[in-house]
């Protein structure tokens, strides 16, 4: 779940392409359609981090919008494209497995765990919005010695990129 939301994130906010599902035919190797595609991240991975909590916490519809990498562009459940996802009309997320059209993927959370993941991302961009890390990062920077702050990670930038961090 939530490596189709970060995906989704960066297709719809960093310009990640979408994946055609239909090219993938079981086999291992790479579908011909993406041998030679690149993409580039335009952001330093800390402001993307940032912008991932702020886009769920605060301008994602939860309950109404669906997570499609399939499309990769922000759309309604009550969408054409989304007619055979079931339970698209429930107040619960919506994310849709790009191979199965019909199966959403909230159906492996329990409403309560959506909740609290809900309120997870927004306290981390609230956190990072007041220059602190978010409660689940703390512990991971503590046990790496890691002392940088998002504040920290802001300064070291070119003062252009600066600007681009601030842009929520």
């Amino acid at each position: 779940v939530l490596t189709l939301m970060v995906i989704y994130f960066l297709q719809v906010k960093l310009d990640l392409p979408a994946l055609p599902t239909a090219a993938f035919a079981g086999s291992i190797d790479a579908p011909r359609v993406f041998l030679g595609a690149t993409w580039k991240c335009a952001v330093p991975r800390a402001v993307a981090l940032s912008r991932f909590f702020h886009f769920f916490a605060t301008e994602f519809q939860w309950g109404r919008e669906v997570i499609s990498v399939r499309i990769g562009r922000r759309m309604l459940a009550c969408d054409a494209n989304f007619c055979k996802l079931r339970g698209r009309f429930s107040p619960r997320i919506h994310i849709e497995d790009p191979f199965l059209l019909a199966r959403n993927l909230h159906c492996v959370t329990r409403p309560v765990h959506e909740g609290e993941l809900h309120k997870s991302l927004q306290e981390a961009a609230w956190a990072l919005q007041r220059g602190q890390l978010p409660p689940g990062l703390q512990a991971r920077a503590s046990i790496t010695g890691c002392t940088n702050t998002p504040v920290d990670v802001l300064h070291a930038l070119p003062q252009d990129r600066r600007d681009v961090a601030s842009d929520f």
